[in-house]
């Protein structure tokens, strides 16, 4: 039985994501920075509207660091290729007199005082359902296989092979799982290397031979490398089960939980409707994981995208533990722009896997991808959610799509792909009132007994309250 999900509607609205003032000289008294309509904007005089930098401000360090105030690496370049470089040198922000961290991105200042939450009014809290495509698996292939007329007609779908998969379950010497290790995966001989790649919450890495660029008739053997440290494991894939174990030759050290959660928010007008509440469920998850049990070191940032002709393609704000700076910015997000239905989500993903400043050590790392609408397809894209399937599997990173209202066939395809492939889930909202129906009419292709309707806020804290514990092995 299909279900449904909400309308596109919506308005247009900047975003003011960037702490700091204007660059001045000594004894310069200018004021903060104009404001998006303001014809002495900046950005209203590039070709491409706001430069496509974000600036590091809000870490409680002035530079982008994470808790402890260091300095976390970008992840440029990654599995997919095709993303540009990204030189944390530049983007540090310069000082003012004074001390004041500068924003040279050509945004907005963000008034670093607290925020009030955003005016919800009398609107109910959101609602939705999410689906484990990796545990129905058997449903995902059948899916798979229904659209297959999709997948052959529209451009914008990237299709990686995931029909064949296996499991590398990592544990240590006291059979502890054990997250974020390291393995490697080559074809017989260890002669080309398939994926190198970080275990999940869970010391899993899922693998899919087609995907990663194994001959379609290749059986195997595949060899695995794993390390830890100076923790190390070597096995074969066995293919003739789901998983494969790997033992590493010591006990693991235990650490201290790091949580880094990105948003990538689609802020096209469609998205009006709904940007509100969206809004206050990001704060009321930012909330609830403050006081989580497992009281993780955690940073949050976001990456907002429109699409090209608009004000802006991207803009972000770098992950910082500085939650209360990450709150004022996510309470000033508007829609606006769009036009026509499908957004670059392609950029905003590039822009979320090489140029936040992901954890370098080990970390939970997890990334919401909010939104109504699929890739727009442009025949000069150098990086496409595939490439983001292949890097975030890379860096140990999980996507969990949130499906707003009217969704399409190819969007609900895109954002199943992202889940799955990650191991993370596919997320909808719902209409409201208990309704199992998706809102604004969306007819997602799931099976109503596969899911409950929860407060969406709810719903997503439980998400990561489950990698959580599975990381720390509760």
């Amino acid at each position: 039985m299909r279900t449904t999900s909400l309308t596109k509607t919506l308005s247009l609205l900047p975003i003011l994501l960037i702490a700091g003032c204007l660059e001045k000289g000594p004894g310069d008294t200018t004021g903060p920075a104009p404001g998006p309509g303001d014809s002495t904007a900046p950005w209203e005089e590039a070709d491409g509207g706001y430069e496509e930098e974000f600036d590091r401000s809000y870490a409680p360090d002035g530079k982008g660091g994470g808790a402890d105030g260091e300095m976390a690496m970008g992840m440029a370049g990654g599995a997919g290729g095709g993303g540009g470089d990204f030189d944390s040198a530049e983007a540090e922000p310069a000082m003012e007199a004074g001390g004041a961290a500068r924003d040279d991105s050509d945004g907005d200042a963000v008034d670093p005082s607290p925020m009030p939450p955003p005016d919800v009014g009398h609107q109910p809290g959101l609602e939705g359902g999410e689906i484990n495509d990796n545990e129905l698996w058997d449903e995902y292939l059948a899916y798979v296989r229904s659209e297959q007329g999709l997948i052959d007609a529209d451009p914008a779908i990237h299709w990686l092979d995931v029909t064949r998969r296996y499991f590398i379950q990592v544990t240590d010497s006291t059979g502890a799982t054990v997250p974020n290790a390291r393995v490697r995966v080559s074809d017989q001989g260890g002669q080309r290397l398939l994926t190198d790649a970080l275990t999940l919450s869970d010391g899993r890495l899922p693998f899919h031979p087609g995907a990663h660029g194994a001959d379609a008739d290749s059986a195997g053997p595949f060899e695995v490398q794993v390390e830890l440290g100076g923790l190390t494991a070597t096995t074969t894939v066995d293919t003739s089960a789901l998983t494969t174990d790997a033992v590493l030759d010591g006990e693991a050290p235990r650490e201290a939980l790091n949580l880094d959660i990105a948003f990538v928010i689609d802020s096209t007008g469609s998205m009006s409707e709904e940007i509100t509440r969206i809004q206050q469920t990001i704060l009321d998850i930012a909330d609830q994981l403050k006081g989580s049990e497992f009281e993780p070191s955690l940073r949050m940032g976001f990456v907002e995208y429109r699409d090209r002709g608009d004000e802006f393609v991207t803009h972000s704000v770098n992950l910082t533990s500085d939650i209360q700076s990450f709150e004022n910015a996510i309470s000033q997000l508007r829609a606006g722009g769009g036009g026509d239905f499908p957004e670059d989500m392609n950029a905003a993903l590039e822009r979320t896997m090489n140029r936040l400043e992901w954890r370098e050590g080990r970390a939970l790392r997890l990334a919401f991808v909010v939104a109504d609408a699929p890739p727009h397809h442009y025949d000069d894209a150098e990086y496409t959610y595939d490439n983001a399937m292949l890097d975030a599997h890379a860096q140990g990173i999980k996507f969990i799509p949130v499906a707003s209202g009217g969704s399409d066939g190819t969007a609900e395809f895109v954002f199943r792909q992202l889940a799955q492939f990650t191991q993370g889930r596919f997320v909808f909202i719902t209409e409201g009132g208990g309704s199992s129906a998706g809102s604004g009419g969306s007819d997602y292709d799931v099976n109503e007994a596969d899911f409950r309707v929860e407060k969406l806020d709810s719903l997503i804290v439980r998400l990561v309250s489950e990698e959580m514990a599975a990381w720390t092995g509760q």
